[in-house]
């Protein structure tokens, strides 16, 4: 139990990396029809940028701390999924061009999505500072991993359903919403 916050992020992450690996994507895919080298050429700028968020990360946990890191995290993922959610439902229902800005917005969408994936880093941090014992910090790991990957199971069968059912957005919005619960963690979490 002292470790329960750190468990509900895991599983939330679980719900946002399914998000932001299948259906992110499948916004581009589906509803842009890019092709695999426009996914390739925005992974790789991603990539790039990611060799200097992560060191940028670091100093930011350094100089704002774990629990402020804990809100950017949480209004990370609700502003990306927000946006998401608006998009597709604009090319989807037609009011948005899918060309021009709009799908300027969701290459950069679509880059910071994968930006938030390495806030991570502010959770395995925050574990190991609220690691009652140094030898509870791998088991907790390992178990958060397989919750993690439960979640993310789960979420792709249930994201399909609501896709295909009700539309691509209604997923975004869902995910967003489901990310408030890592901004109440945030809020209750207290660092020793």
């Amino acid at each position: 139990k002292e470790y329960k916050y750190y468990y509900i992020l895991v599983i939330m992450f679980g719900v946002q990396k399914q998000i932001m690996m299948v259906y992110g994507p499948w916004v581009l895919i589906d509803l842009l029809s890019k092709k695999a080298d426009t996914i390739a050429m925005l992974a790789i700028i991603g990539g790039l940028i990611g060799i200097f968020f992560i060191p940028a990360l670091g100093r930011w946990m350094d100089r704002f701390g774990i629990k402020t890191m804990l809100y950017a995290d949480a209004l990370s993922f609700i502003t990306v999924y927000l946006i998401y959610g608006t998009l597709s439902a604009g090319y989807n229902e037609g009011w948005l061009s899918r060309a021009g800005w709009p799908v300027m917005l969701a290459y950069l969408i679509f880059v910071l999505d994968r930006m938030s994936t390495q806030m991570g880093l502010v959770r395995t941090v925050y574990l190991r500072t609220i690691a009652v014992k140094s030898s509870d910090i791998t088991p907790t790991l390992s178990f958060g991993l397989s919750l993690d990957h439960v979640v993310s199971i789960i979420c792709a069968a249930l994201g399909g359903i609501i896709w295909g059912t009700w539309g691509p957005q209604y997923i975004f919005f869902l995910a967003a919403s489901l990310s408030l619960v890592n901004l109440y963690v945030a809020f209750k979490v207290e660092l020793p």
